[in-house]
């Protein structure tokens, strides 16, 4: 019991920092840990949302993907959509005609106006 009271009296200094260095190794600890917890929730919830992305492509699938292929237009349609014609079938090409205009050349001395006063007299004498 002595030689507790002795170390406490002469020893306080490297006991507090002791105790504040093992407080701090703690808190990174559980620091770790919470962000460990984290990391786990956010996978967890990642793997549910691709299930249950899966089961609806899988549905979807099974209720119309199937059904589709099964049906008697179904090697028609999937020739279009892949470019593919069937007999009888022409791919018609369209191209745009571009008449050539010609643009009306106006004579220098009626399109330049010297002041917007001459303009406005050449406009209402236009009318």
């Amino acid at each position: 019991m002595q030689s507790i009271k002795f170390y406490i009296e002469n020893y306080t200094n490297y006991i507090k920092y002791g105790l504040f260095l093992l407080a701090i190794i703690l808190m990174i600890g559980s620091i770790r840990t919470y962000i460990n917890y984290l990391n786990i929730q956010t996978s967890i919830e990642t793997v549910r949302e691709q299930t249950q992305q899966i089961q609806k492509q899988k549905r979807h699938e099974e209720k119309f993907v199937i059904p589709y292929e099964q049906t008697y237009l179904a090697e028609y349609f999937l020739a279009h959509e892949n470019n593919i014609l069937l007999e009888g079938e022409y791919i018609i090409r369209f191209d745009i005609w571009t008449p050539n205009i010609q643009t009306q050349e106006t004579p220098e001395e009626t399109s330049i106006q010297k002041t917007p006063q001459e303009a406005r007299k050449e406009f209402i004498n236009n009318l």
